[in-house]
């Protein structure tokens, strides 16, 4: 009994929620323009998001937030820009430390 009581509480409650995507689509900031390598999306404590980014093109790491659970992001802003075309992945990570600030890091040397 209880598994079925599980099971239905489960099924109605992903009926409801509003966290379901209905259509994927395309990040909105991505563009033919722009060779983008490498992401990492980083969720923040009051549920917005942000997607760091690579764009190989441009010798570019990006940033971009969204407010609505992806749904619109900001203008893209630009970190760090490279002054060489780096051999390896620039490994793109991010975590939200206990302070509320962002650390990111990403690899800004050839080995």
């Amino acid at each position: 009994m209880r598994k079925y009581l599980f099971f239905f509480v489960f099924i109605g409650l992903s009926v409801l929620s509003s966290a379901q995507i209905l259509q994927p689509g395309y990040f909105a900031l991505q563009s033919s323009a722009q060779n983008n390598t490498e992401s990492f999306l980083l969720g923040l404590p009051n549920n917005d998001i942000i997607m760091f980014w690579y764009d190989s093109l441009a010798l570019k790491v990006k940033s971009s937030r969204s407010t609505d659970n992806g749904i619109s992001w900001s203008a893209e802003n630009t970190i760090t820009t490279f002054t060489y075309v780096p051999l390896y992945n620039v490994d793109i990570n991010a975590i939200v430390l206990n302070s509320g600030r962002i650390l990111l890091t990403y690899k800004n040397h050839d080995y």
